[in-house]
């Protein structure tokens, strides 16, 4: 493990690595001053009261990273109080119009209203911009967010609901995240407010996976899902971990190969938690390849 950035008393939050076909690998993350929130932070810029968005990238594998760059006027609406990219990981698209276009998931808000939406870069990630908020069904708020190419060049964006249904909500983007349609809910996509993961295992055969608990109020029994049609439809292709299971992040190591890095946390009694990173791999079975 090594430390990339580290500002303290200040909060760095919501990491989200986004690697190229070049082998350099940025990385988007948010600060927060000491003692500040998502919901007690300003709204706008001011350096000591306001949450930032940053970016900085590494070309030797996470040896070393250059200095962190802002970009919250470049992303983040003045009127809202915080930005958070991912967590997780961004995409570099590979086909369509927007072949080679680098794009991140974020969501925006604070105090229980929030809003999803992409940034990205034509230029390599000399310069970013701020895509659309995608539509969303009255009564849900999608809130942190992942994303995968489908095979026509279109993004698929899945999000945790930051409201009272217990499922996840998924969208698409027709334009390299510049737009988005309506952020449905996926009812059978069971959730209790979480984080997922999302990630394209193959474009042929069409292959995606996605990661998170599946269960409607407890974050517990992590499974492994696959999907061969663009994200219309979901198999539980395995248990991951049956009991504590919050955050997690896929990493397609080969054809039928996925790596999975989670947190589970122990109850220790006297109100106290035990947080734990865990990291498993997982072969997929023949009817899910």
């Amino acid at each position: 493990m090594q430390v990339v950035e580290k500002d303290e008393p200040n909060s760095l939050n919501n990491p989200c690595l986004l690697p190229m076909r070049s082998g350099r690998v940025w990385l988007m993350y948010q600060r927060y001053p000491d003692g500040l929130n998502e919901r007690t932070a300003q709204p706008g810029f001011e350096p000591e009261k306001s949450c930032r968005t940053f970016v900085t990238y590494s070309d030797d594998e996470g040896a070393s990273w250059t200095a962190p760059r802002e970009l919250s006027k470049e992303i983040k609406s003045p009127s809202n109080r915080s930005d958070a990219s991912g967590p997780g990981i961004g995409i570099e698209l590979t086909r369509g119009t927007h072949k080679g276009r680098l794009v991140f998931p974020l969501n925006e808000g604070g105090g229980g209203k929030y809003d999803v939406f992409a940034a990205f870069s034509d230029d390599k990630g000399r310069t970013w911009k701020r895509g659309q908020d995608a539509p969303k069904v009255i009564g849900t708020q999608p809130n942190e967010t992942q994303i995968v190419e489908l095979t026509d060049g279109s993004i698929l964006m899945n999000c945790r609901n930051q409201a009272s249904g217990r499922f996840r909500l998924q969208c698409r983007s027709s334009d390299g995240g510049q737009t988005w349609d309506t952020a449905t809910p996926v009812p059978e996509l069971f959730d209790p407010i979480c984080m997922g993961s999302i990630a394209r295992m193959s474009f042929k055969p069409d292959l995606l996976v996605s990661s998170n608990p599946n269960d409607p109020k407890v974050r517990r029994n992590g499974v492994l899902r696959t999907s061969r049609d663009g994200g219309k439809s979901w198999t539980i292709s395995s248990v991951i971990e049956p009991g504590s299971f919050a955050y997690s992040v896929l990493c397609p190591i080969s054809k039928d190969r996925v790596g999975v890095l989670f947190e589970t946390v122990d109850d220790l009694g006297q109100g106290k938690e035990g947080y734990r990173i865990r990291y498993q791999e997982l072969t997929l079975g023949n009817s899910d390849r």
